[in-house]
């Protein structure tokens, strides 16, 4: 049985102001973690999905809230993140609480002397464990993010030497997923509720697309459109206004929007507004513009909402 944590990835629509042409993109790398429940402590495991790159390091941190818990313990996972030829190893890891700012960094590091360039890579490579005492009932709120944000320090490297932090697609994290909430029976990368309210049944996978849309069934469940109905689909539609570009997209409960801009779709592309909530059935926004002889570019990506 596997447990899921949401959002998969973050699903993201590029469109050409006047041209209307898109495309999708994933993250490179999922970081994932499952909590367990145990009388008075939460016992929180992560993991890493990079099915496509192979990482010399890692670096997350958990956010927690003192009101509800309080860590007492906090590794990472040395068998795996460590300096040395494979049977005498030494740590190349580290884990911190920092309760003055309630924050648990996990910061881990692979270099194999007997295969250097080798990194770790595939899924659900275990990166650490972390455990809290709770002393109030309930699941506690608790949340993913990187270790470190100053520009010195980098946290997930790639054996190709990208620094995939601060890339387009490079990192995504999900939510803490607690033992109960949603499982995937199956193995398919889709909760076992979404496929019965979709499809009856746990036949289909995560690449598949019955309704013949360019989104995949993974996809459809990360932007709320139905994977039957090949009118439901997540785009753009841009237009010229008079006060600017207008931006319009089918939205959905519980989803979160973002929208960037580029004068150039191989540029480096600008936040023009973040954290977005839908609007059911649409979502509109107009982009300010400055010169309309200039083509822009723009990208909307949709993640789902913390519960």
């Amino acid at each position: 049985m596997t447990r899921l944590s949401y959002p998969i990835n973050t699903l993201v629509i590029a469109s050409l102001a006047f041209a209307g042409t898109g495309a999708v993109g994933a993250a490179e790398v999922d970081v994932s973690a499952e909590g367990t429940v145990k009388d008075d402590q939460v016992v929180v495991e992560l993991f890493g999905n990079a099915p496509d790159v192979t990482l010399y390091s890692f670096g997350i941190r958990i956010g927690y809230d003192p009101d509800q818990v309080e860590p007492i313990d906090a590794e990472t996972n040395g068998a795996q993140w460590y300096f040395g030829d494979g049977k005498n190893n030494k740590p190349y890891s580290g884990a911190r609480i920092l309760a003055e700012t309630s924050r648990v960094l996990l910061i881990g590091g692979r270099l194999d002397t007997e295969s250097p360039q080798a990194g770790l890579g595939g899924n659900e490579i275990r990166l650490g464990t972390v455990t809290f005492t709770k002393p109030e009932a309930g699941t506690p709120d608790l949340s993913l993010g990187l270790a470190r944000t100053e520009e010195s320090f980098s946290n997930f490297v790639t054996t190709e030497g990208r620094v995939l932090d601060d890339i387009e697609g490079g990192i995504s994290f999900g939510t803490v997923q607690f033992e109960g909430e949603s499982t995937d029976t199956d193995g398919d990368g889709l909760p076992d509720e979404w496929e019965e309210e979709h499809f009856g049944d746990l036949s289909q996978s995560a690449q598949d697309n019955p309704d013949g849309d360019r989104l995949t069934n993974e996809e459809e469940f990360i932007a709320g459109t139905d994977p039957q109905a090949g009118d439901s689909v997540f785009s753009l539609q841009v237009a010229l206004a008079p006060e600017g570009i207008r931006l319009r997209w089918q939205s959905s409960p519980d989803r979160i929007y973002s929208i960037k801009v580029s004068k150039s779709p191989s540029g480096d592309f600008e936040t023009l507004e973040d954290n977005i909530e839908a609007t059911p059935p649409e979502n509109t926004y107009i982009a300010p513009i400055d010169n309309k002889s200039t083509p822009r570019f723009y990208q909307i990506s949709v993640r789902r909402a913390q519960p």
